[in-house]
């Protein structure tokens, strides 16, 4: 049936964007509606922004322990294109398959892509299929759908309606460049971004791994990753500095309120492989 889950996951770079909706595929498919996180000190606070408060939900441990991590465990990925000379976008697109079986993750979601007439729409349906339902996919710098930037409301209006009209799982929708990537569940509720840190270390991280996160992250989302575990590391705003963190603490993921989601694997590790 509809799935009406309340926190899903988002890296910073396409490929991280990629990840978190990878991870946010199985919250859908493993999970029921995700009604509030438990914060440390016993308190209950809803998924779902209102009035402009932060606040955030996940009742008991992490609920996507259940189904199995794909993160990078051991070191840096395998690319399934060996020669450097192929197409950019050709090795994008099998670095991102290898990544995970993707038919297993998306076949079972009913959802929409909206790609906000960025780069997005350059790969989307080929690494998504044609199951989904796309918006804005036709890269134009004009930008004529909405904003890029998923966090004003108005941008994300279109995808809303399309889930409430067309009865969907969830929806998907990303910035200009598809480095940031934001969620809508089904019942068009939006999924503030820092609320799905704790998600992202839950797959990613194991007990006592740094997750990192920035000044603006909710309360209760820095409870509940010390609850499950991990130790958060707090630092500056802007993903240039979140990378430079990540290194520092090495930390293993992490995210923040803009969207950027982070993975120590996309890092120094990439940098290692001239494949890609």
């Amino acid at each position: 049936g509809r799935v009406s889950a309340r926190a899903i996951v988002p890296r910073t770079s396409a490929a991280a964007a990629a990840e978190t909706i990878i991870i946010a595929a199985r919250v859908f498919r493993h999970t029921p509606a995700i009604k509030s996180i438990t914060t440390a000190d016993g308190r209950s606070t809803s998924a779902v922004p209102r009035s402009g408060s932060q606040r955030i939900n996940a009742t008991g441990p992490a609920v996507i322990a259940s189904a199995p991590s794909r993160c990078f465990a051991s070191g840096p990925p395998v690319f399934s294109v060996k020669d450097a000379a192929a197409p950019a976008k050709d090795r994008y697109i099998a670095f991102l398959r290898e990544r995970a079986p993707f038919p297993e993750d998306f076949a079972a979601l009913r959802m929409a892509v909206d790609c906000s007439n960025g780069t997005a729409g350059l790969i989307a349906r080929e690494i998504f299929g044609e199951n989904a339902i796309y918006l804005n996919e036709t890269p134009d710098g004009e930008f004529p759908g909405h904003s890029p930037n998923p966090l004003l409301p108005e941008a994300r209006r279109q995808l809303r309606e399309t889930i409430l009209e067309k009865h969907l799982d969830c929806g998907v929708i990303f910035d200009g460049d598809a480095d940031r990537a934001m969620f809508l569940d089904g019942e068009g509720n939006f999924i503030q971004p820092d609320f799905l840190i704790p998600f992202v270390a839950g797959e990613c991280a194991k007990p006592g791994d740094r997750v990192i996160c920035d000044v603006r992250t909710s309360r209760a989302a820095i409870e509940r990753i010390r609850a499950d575990g991990f130790r958060p590391v707090m630092g500056k705003v802007g993903h240039a500095n979140a990378k430079v963190l990540l290194r520092e603490v090495d930390g293993v993921a992490g995210g923040e309120l803009a969207g950027h989601y982070y993975f120590r694997d996309f890092f120094w590790w990439r940098q290692q492989n001239s494949n890609l």
